[in-house]
């Protein structure tokens, strides 16, 4: 092999890893993006049902996770309250005869409480994130065979039954066009309400499917990349 052939080979494998690199950031994402979506679900289904039965793999990540979260929950909910708590005493004007500096003040230990709220928001959706990344290998042991076969989840059916209901406001002759908007805008707010009550087991299992499909395909990408590579270092 000549210098400009390993030249040229030096460009490709380098071209390679970078690509893979590339791969491997997308992989991560995915888990991520798998981990905020899962953690909505999980908690919703483990107010109702626990997480077990084919989700067992994910017990033990999901308690440790849930543990972090319930905690910055708590720490999110307790900075509302005392917000809320001075926001009303403010309405009630039990704060109109305070000093200018204490009105200041007021105002500046406010501003810190709405900054700790949106850390722990960003300190929640990086635990989901952190979730989504260190259970996905026990996620993809769970028997996703029931979400199979086109079958439709509860929330599916709560979703079409919200889109059946949508469709009928819409072909409705007696109703204006503004009743029309308030009616859809309506059951747009009930249906996303039902959505605790309308989550199973099976929704879960269909969020790992869908993320195994995408990260495999990645993954064959990568493999693909890898081979290439092992074949630059074959000799000519």
């Amino acid at each position: 092999m000549g210098i400009l052939d390993k030249a040229k080979n030096a460009a490709k494998h380098t071209k390679l890893k970078s690509e893979i690199l590339l791969l491997d950031r997308e992989i991560n994402a995915k888990k991520q993006k798998f981990g905020i979506e899962v953690c909505g679900l999980l908690w919703d289904l483990d107010a109702k049902n626990g997480v077990g039965g084919k989700l067992s793999p994910l017990a033990s990540p999901w308690e440790a996770a849930k543990a972090d979260l319930t905690k910055i929950r708590d720490q999110k909910a307790e900075i509302q309250a005392k917000i809320d708590a001075d926001a009303e005493s403010k309405q009630r004007g039990e704060k109109e005869d305070a000093s200018v500096m204490d009105k200041a003040k007021a105002t500046g230990t406010e501003g810190k409480r709405r900054a700790k709220l949106q850390l722990l928001e960003r300190e929640a959706k990086a635990r989901k994130q952190k979730f989504g990344v260190d259970a996905y290998d026990a996620a993809i042991q769970c028997d996703t065979g029931a979400a199979s076969g086109g079958g439709s989840t509860l929330t599916d059916s709560k979703n079409q039954g919200a889109q059946k209901v949508s469709d009928s406001i819409s072909s409705n002759k007696k109703m204006t066009f503004v009743e029309k908007q308030m009616a859809k805008a309506a059951v747009g707010v009930v249906s996303a309400g039902l959505s605790q009550l309308t989550v199973s087991e099976t929704d879960v299992l269909k969020c790992i499917q869908t993320v195994q499909s995408e990260i495999e395909a990645i993954t064959q990408k990568k493999d693909d990349k890898l081979a290439k590579i092992e074949q630059l270092k074959q000799p000519a």
